[in-house]
C-alpha cells in the first residue's frame, strides 16, 4: 500500500554533492540543514528529493551526523532510486515520531491480522478492530473486552 507522503515536518536543504543511483550508504547536505539531528528524531526519518520535472524519490534514512545523512533504503514507497545533482532540493517528509503516529492511524483503519494469543494489550482505544486469525473473524475492543459483531465476548 503506497502512502504518498507530503511534507509534514518542514525541514529542508539541498544536496552538497551528487547522489548517485547506485548503492550508496550516505549523502551530504549543505550547512544549516533543517533535517533532524540530535535526540530521538535522528533515528529513522524520510526525506524527499524532487526536481522541476516532477521526478521524485523518497529515501528512508537511518540517522544524521553533521552534514552526512545515512541511508536505510532508496526508492522508498515505490519511487525510483535515481542520480541527483548537487544542489537538488531535499525536504524532510517526516521523522520517526511522525512515522510511528501515521502507522498507528493507518492500523486503526486496516485491522491487524493476529492470532488470539497475539492480540494487542496496550494503548487500546474503544472501537479498535483486529482480525483474529484463530477465530477467523473480525473483533472489536469495547473499552474492557474484545467482542465479535454480535457483541459476544471473545
Amino acid at each position: 500500500m503506497a502512502t504518498y507522503y507530503d511534507a509534514i515536518n518542514d525541514g529542508e536543504t539541498s544536496l552538497s554533492a551528487q547522489l548517485d543511483s547506485t548503492e550508496v550508504t550516505s549523502f551530504t547536505v549543505n550547512d544549516g540543514s533543517q533535517l533532524p539531528v540530535g535526540g530521538a528524531e535522528t533515528s529513522g526519518f524520510i526525506v524527499k528529493l524532487e526536481d522541476t520535472f516532477g521526478h521524485r524519490e523518497y529515501i528512508e534514512c537511518s540517522h544524521r551526523s553533521g552534514n552526512t545523512v545515512y541511508i536505510s533504503s532508496r526508492g522508498f514507497e515505490g519511487t525510483i532510486a535515481r542520480t541527483w545533482i548537487a544542489g537538488s532540493y531535499l525536504k524532510n517528509v517526516f521523522t520517526k515520531a511522525t512515522k510511528d503516529e501515521i502507522t498507528d492511524k493507518i492500523e486503526s483503519f486496516y485491522p491487524l491480522n493476529v492470532a488470539t494469543a497475539d492480540r494487542p494489550t496496550l494503548n487500546l482505544v474503544d472501537g479498535r478492530s483486529i482480525f483474529d486469525s484463530t477465530l477467523n473473524k473480525p473483533i472489536w475492543w469495547n473499552g474492557s473486552v474484545w467482542v465479535d459483531a454480535t457483541g459476544t465476548t471473545v
